[in-house]
């Protein structure tokens, strides 16, 4: 058992390394068009109607860039729409390959494969309309699209023309032929057959090989029992035989002589082709061609061989024909070891086969849910399962919908339906949308997993189970009500109603499924006969493919677009999310899909959404005016800034029912400095994780260098000033006021503190600004002063913020504790659609320094913790504590998309350093309260590398070089805010003056801007209430 095992582990190993080897062969064929590739690749089809179906899949994976583009692709049907047999579909593609070269030897140097397909599926019925050769496989590519058997072929094969000199492959379309490419060798002339090793009981139902002298083949048997083939030595010692797979190969020359079967004076002879190809003949490809090639083959006994049309005189002399022209070629029997030998032959096989997928060929890749959305229980591909629908776990699904209330029994096969309702275990259900009458019309094919289409009344066919005759009897129904001649088969029998709507023919389909259980009555039965039906053979005659293909892509569309969401509802990487799409023609459609859907999304699931379709389109490089990368990331951040200012805003009270108390508020806060957890308060991290910062406020030169002063106005208008930009405006008109979100307008955070304060209310609003000015009491002066260069990364904007806040607040009498100035300060950077956290505002608002932390949520609920830092901890950090100006500056805004962007898409490494950085900020608090600066400092150096982690911009060239003079001379370093310039954080060695730090900075830079800026850690802030003047 132990060595079974191992034997079974290595071979999966084997063709699981084989298939990702063919992905890659494929993958090169696609970008390299030098690459040796099929010259040809040719598909037979039973009938014009499902060429036409093979063409226009062909023609899709052409325009999705699937199939590589310099092979000629050909899809012939067999003349007239007659069954001509395997071997005279052969003969059919060679003639009109040879037509369509134009060369006089038109298969010299060439490389030809030639898949049959042209069956009608009568074993399995939901594929007669598309074609086996188009029945779904269950795997995913790795390019995130649904296998079918074609795209297998397609995959499998990519590297056998590298491994041949010239030639036809000819293969059979049922079945999938998993092997590694470099077990074969076909450089040479001549022939050969491809065979695996199978079970005896296999081969019973398979052609196969006896083995010869020298390795070719030496004798041919077709589905014999297993006596037979015991008796005529095809079974080793381990009860196996050589298995034909229906692949063999034969090159040029043979070729050559097999065509000059249907050829005169080395012409193709269409007198000899209507002879020998047609349905009275039916020459089998394996039958009538490969028996002449066997070394123990004798005329006499091929003359003899079975045929699957009627034995006659033509049938005799094509026969001698092909033996005169291939019996001097003897072939080689090729033997793949590991392979994989895959049949997908009758309805039952094929529910047996998608039952044990996810276990026997998980090693390929096989699962049980295939680009399907709703449940992982059942086996589906391309299908969406309502939450609520009832469905047994051995049930096969495929480009259906199941609705809330369907109850599907055990054993059960789905295919191409929107389904309601009960269906019985064991029953296959398809819709197939027809031509009927020239109108577009549905019928819903309803029989047995068992029932056999070929049998009928005469050989104890069988309909939903039972006896077809005993159906017939029940309710006495006469024959010609439902054949029309004396081929009394299922296959023929007219039992399916032609319906106006897919849901009226799945009505109908149900009625089948009850009067085969005997309980429908003599009026529905009689109601059923008066309507027009159809049988499998004419449904399958009348498909509108172009209709089946419809319905599976806009299904698959629905799956990948539902998929998607719900994949942005469980936090999936970007990359990831973003391959649920797929590529191709279809994925722009796809994205206005998600668009619409996303409407209705929570907000989190929104803003995720809208960001990763801006890096689909960029990446797909999609050109389209509603598709615009740049304006779907907007629409990331504005739907975050839009969350929290409307949850801020109604959790909040304004002050436009109040009135202004006092006549002037002059408000001055410090700066402050981040140093451990700066980012983990930005939303959406913060409002989805929660954030942890430790940071303290500052004085600069001595002073508060933010400055905000609000002054009462006797003239009913609002004027705003900015000292240090040196600009004043004053305004009249409220609409202009509510304008704040243009970066570029210096006065936009005067404009958002005035509507988060309520004074002036939103966009989309009027108002009447003399008016309402006059109910509050008065116009209002409004100045602002920051004595700090812009772009400090000190959080002067949103200590200005958080001034101005302080002031209205203030000037209108309204209460204001710290989580009130905090809430305001985020809805106006939300106003303004700069983003930005909560850091700063907390940072300079309380002085001291302290760890600040939040849960998850709208609105951020902050918990301030203040440090107990000794006095001489205290003394020693302004002694040792150092701000650098690098001269530099760089916006806040454009890093905090950046760093949010990653964190939205998911970036592991992004994820990963936003922990750290918190955790390190609690190290740091530890570190300080217990004294030790170098501690400390080294957490700071620390951070500082996590930084440069997340931002690859927090430094530059300039930026090291500074650090790297200083270095020295300091035991930690750090930068101020997003970085990438404004001021640069030091903690010089205990042996280091900071005038020592300035000499060689002096002397490296020489007054070129970079300098030390005087900084002292704040630990009082003076209330308001010593700067204000009241109303009398």
């Amino acid at each position: 058992m132990v060595n079974n095992l191992n034997i079974d582990f290595a071979r999966n190993l084997f063709l699981q390394q084989s298939y990702s080897d063919s992905w890659q062969d494929y993958k090169y064929l696609l970008t390299h068009k030098k690459s040796v590739r099929w010259d040809w690749f040719v598909l037979t089809a039973s009938n014009e109607k499902q060429a036409q179906t093979y063409e226009e899949q062909i023609r899709y994976r052409l325009k999705n860039g699937w199939l590589p583009s310099e092979t000629k692709y050909l899809v012939i049907p067999d003349p007239k729409g007659e069954r001509v047999g395997s071997g005279g579909a052969t003969l059919n593609a060679l003639k009109h390959i040879a037509e369509k070269s134009g060369a006089e030897d038109a298969f010299a140097g060439k490389k030809i494969l030639i898949i049959h397909s042209g069956g009608d599926s009568k074993r399995i019925p939901q594929y007669s309309a598309c074609g086996k050769l188009f029945s779904r496989v269950p795997r995913e590519l790795p390019d995130g699209r649904c296998s079918t058997l074609f795209d297998e072929f397609i995959i499998a094969l990519s590297g056998i023309p590298s491994r041949m000199s010239d030639g036809v492959l000819v293969m059979s379309g049922d079945v999938l032929l998993l092997f590694n490419p470099l077990q074969i060798d076909l450089q040479r002339s001549g022939s050969a057959c491809i065979s695996i090793k199978a079970p005896v009981e296999t081969g019973e139902r398979h052609g196969v090989f006896l083995e010869g002298e020298k390795g070719y083949v030496g004798g041919f048997l077709h589905k014999q029992p297993k006596d037979k083939l015991e008796e005529a030595g095809a079974v080793n010692d381990m009860g196996f035989v050589d298995i034909d797979t229906g692949a063999v190969w034969m090159s040029s020359c043979v070729i050559k002589n097999l065509i000059s079967v249907i050829s005169e004076k080395g012409r193709i002879a269409e007198r000899l082709v209507e002879k020998y190809v047609n349905s009275k003949i039916r020459l089998s490809f394996y039958g009538d061609f490969i028996y002449p090639m066997t070394a123990d083959a004798k005329l006499e006994d091929y003359l003899r061989q079975p045929t699957e049309g009627i034995y006659c005189e033509e049938l005799a002399e094509c026969r001698r024909a092909i033996w005169n022209s291939l019996c001097q070629y003897p072939m080689k029997l090729i033997r793949l070891s590991p392979a994989e030998f895959i049949h997908f032959g009758t309805t039952k096989e094929l529910h047996e086969l998608m039952m044990t997928a996810s276990d026997k060929h998980r090693h390929l890749g096989w699962k049980r849910t295939v680009m399907s959305s709703g449940t992982s229980e059942v086996t589906c591909i391309n299908s969406i399962i309502d939450k609520n629908a009832r469905v047994a776990k051995n049930v096969y699904i495929e480009d259906s919908y199941i609705s809330y209330d369907a109850d599907i029994s055990q054993g059960c096969i789905v295919s191409n339906v929107r389904f309601s309702g009960r269906l019985e275990a064991n029953t296959v259900l398809h819709m197939l949308p027809v031509i009927y009458k020239n109108n577009l019309c549905y019928t819903a094919r309803i029989y047995n997993v068992s029932d056999n289409p070929k049998k009928g009344l005469k050989d104890d066919g069988t309909f939903m189970g039972i006896p077809l005759k005993d159906f017939i009897s029940r309710y006495n129904i006469p024959k010609d009500e439902i054949w029309k001649d004396n081929d009394n088969s299922l296959w023929t029998a007219k039992l399916y109603t032609v319906c106006k709507s897919s849901n009226e023919a799945l009505q109908s389909a149900l009625f089948l499924q009850k009067a085969a259980a005997g309980c429908a009555s003599e009026d529905e039965i009689t109601a059923w006969l008066k309507s027009e039906r159809m049988s499998l053979y004419e449904s399958f005659e009348n498909a509108n493919i172009k209709e089946i293909i419809k319905w599976q892509e806009n299904l698959e569309d629905e799956v990948r677009t539902s998929r998607f969401i719900q994949a942005m509802s469980n936090g999936l990487r970007a990359d990831d999310a973003g391959s649920i799409l797929g590529t191709g023609s279809k994925l722009v459609e796809r994205l206005r899909i998600v668009l619409k859907k996303t409407v209705e999304a929570e907000t989190p699931v929104k803003y995720r959404v809208f960001r990763t379709l801006a890096e689909v389109v960029r990446k797909n490089g999609i050109a389209d005016e509603d598709l615009n990368a740049d304006f779907l990331e907007d629409q990331c951040y504005r739907t975050v800034n839009e969350e929290i200012r409307e949850k801020i805003l109604k959790n909040i009270s304004l002050m436009s029912n109040g009135n202004i108390v006092l006549k002037a508020v002059d408000i001055e806060l410090p700066v402050r400095v981040n140093w451990g957890g700066g980012w983990s308060d930005t939303p959406p991290y913060c409002i989805e994780k929660g954030g942890t910062v430790l940071n303290a406020a500052i004085s600069l030169r001595g002073k508060f260098p933010v400055k905000a002063s609000v002054r009462q106005l006797n003239k009913p208008v609002i004027v705003l000033e900015s000292r240090d930009l040196g600009l004043r405006k004053e305004f009249d008109d409220g609409e202009e006021l509510q304008c704040c979100d243009n970066t570029s307008d210096v006065f936009a955070l005067h404009k958002a503190a005035l509507i988060a304060s309520g004074v002036i209310p939103q966009r989309g609003t009027k108002i009447n600004l003399s008016k309402e000015l006059k109910k509050l009491g008065g116009g209002l002066y409004i100045c602002t002063d920051v004595d700090v260069p812009k772009g400090s990364g000190l959080g002067t904007s949103s200590i200005l913020a958080g001034a101005l806040a302080k002031s209205l607040a203030c000037v209108f009498g309204k209460d204001h504790d710290t989580q009130y100035l905090i809430d305001q300060v985020l809805c106006i950077e939300q106003l303004m659609t700069t983003g930005g956290g909560w850091q700063d505002q907390v940072g300079a608002l309380i002085p001291g320094i302290k760890l600040a932390s939040s849960c998850p949520g709208i609105p951020q609920k902050v918990n301030v913790e203040l440090l107990n830092v000794s006095e001489k901890t205290v003394k020693e950090l302004n002694q040792r504590f150092v701000l650098v100006y690098t001269g530099q500056r760089r916006l806040a805004r454009d890093i905090l998309r950046e760093i949010m962007s990653k964190y939205i898409l998911g970036h592991e490494d992004t994820l990963e350093v936003l922990r750290a950085i918190q955790h390190l900020a609690v190290l740091m608090r530890f570190e300080l309260e217990k004294g030790n600066v170098d501690g400390f400092a080294e957490l700071l150096d620390k951070h500082w590398e996590l930084s440069k982690r997340l931002d690859k911009n927090a430094t530059n060239s300039c930026i090291e070089h500074i650090i790297h003079v200083c270095r020295p001379m300091i035991d930690g370093v750090f930068i101020g805010g997003a970085g990438g310039g404004g001021f640069l954080q030091m903690i010089l060695k205990k042996n280091v003056q900071r005038s020592d730090l300035k000499r060689v900075l002096d002397a490296v830079f020489q007054g070129n801007g970079i300098e030390i800026w005087d900084s002292s850690l704040v630990f009082d802030i003076p209330d308001v209430s010593d700067r204000i003047v009241k109303i009398s």
